[in-house]
């Protein structure tokens, strides 16, 4: 069983990563729409080996990266085309 102390450096910790995301988010070029279409485009269509030819999970979430900022402006194409509540159920509907 974990102590008081250890669990609150446990949640000061968390608190922390938390709020290390959210300042990474919000220093994204990129809207939340654009953000969500290309993690679902490279979801359904990456096909690289993850283990050294895709960056998408070595990043740390840089959306400054090639691999982000490929899909990135991907989405901004797709979503310059169609909005982003037609496009979000084409892309589940097509990766079934």
């Amino acid at each position: 069983m974990k102590s008081s102390k250890q669990i609150a450096a446990e949640i000061k910790e968390l608190k922390k990563e938390y709020n290390k995301a959210l300042e990474k988010e919000s220093k994204s070029p990129y809207t939340k729409e654009v953000m969500k279409i290309a993690e679902m485009l490279h979801k359904y269509k990456c096909t690289s080996n993850h283990a050294d030819a895709c960056g998408w999970y070595y990043d740390n979430g840089n959306w400054s990266e090639y691999s982000r900022k490929e899909y990135a402006e991907k989405a901004i194409n797709l979503l310059d085309k169609i909005n982003f509540t037609t496009c979000k159920m084409f892309l589940e509907i097509v990766s079934k």
